[in-house]
């Protein structure tokens, strides 16, 4: 899915048989498109056994890079809904951190010794992988975070997907940085339509 950053222009309201109808689709449109607002999770590619995670306001390509550390990169990222105020993204994440600091133990500034953004596993346990990271920062956001995160549910699955970002080479190009639905199989957007998209499933 491409995004179009003009979809706004083009729609017409007038389209669809009923407001709420052409609502869902407006809204469908207006968080598809959206590029700004997300909750992260990064990694340095010398450190394995350490993750990153933060938050961004803004588009997620600003958190792709660190001019202070070549060797870090962007691993996974979950989109927060378009209209979020800022401060509430904020509390997102700390809560996040509060949920990972009674999990993992916390990386320490070497200068400062205050907590950063960056978590490692507790000794004894096996390195902490980007995967657990992100598999565990996903079950928080939905469970508790589910009406601030651009997700659904699915019941014929029985799981709770947040659309997001994910760097399927870990090195090399990245994708565009855009939310997209990385669960297997992904949902159509025409599920969410009225009356669903046809097929055999319980998914509106």
């Amino acid at each position: 899915m491409k995004i179009d950053r003009n979809w706004q222009a083009k729609f017409d309201w007038n389209a669809y048989d009923d407001y709420k109808e052409a609502w869902v689709e407006h809204d469908r449109l207006r968080q598809s498109n959206s590029l700004i607002g997300w909750i992260y999770i990064g990694i340095d590619t010398r450190r394995p056994g350490e993750v990153k995670v933060g938050k961004t306001t803004g588009e997620l390509g600003t958190r792709a890079s660190s001019t202070q550390n070549p060797y870090y990169t962007l691993f996974h990222a979950f989109k927060v809904k378009e209209g979020l105020a800022p401060h509430i993204i904020g509390s997102i994440e700390e809560s996040t951190f509060a949920m990972l600091d009674g999990q993992y133990d916390r990386v320490t500034h070497w200068g400062s010794n205050k907590k950063s953004e960056w978590f490692k596993a507790r000794p004894g346990r096996l390195l902490l992988s980007p995967e657990e990271m992100a598999e565990v920062v996903s079950e928080f956001l939905y469970q508790h975070y589910s009406s601030s995160m651009y997700c659904y549910y699915c019941p014929d699955r029985d799981i709770g997907v947040i659309h997001g970002w994910h760097n399927p080479l870990v090195r090399g190009n990245l994708p565009p940085y855009q939310a997209l639905d990385h669960s297997n199989p992904p949902v159509a957007f025409e599920c969410y339509l009225p009356g669903g998209c046809g097929l055999d499933c319980n998914c509106w």
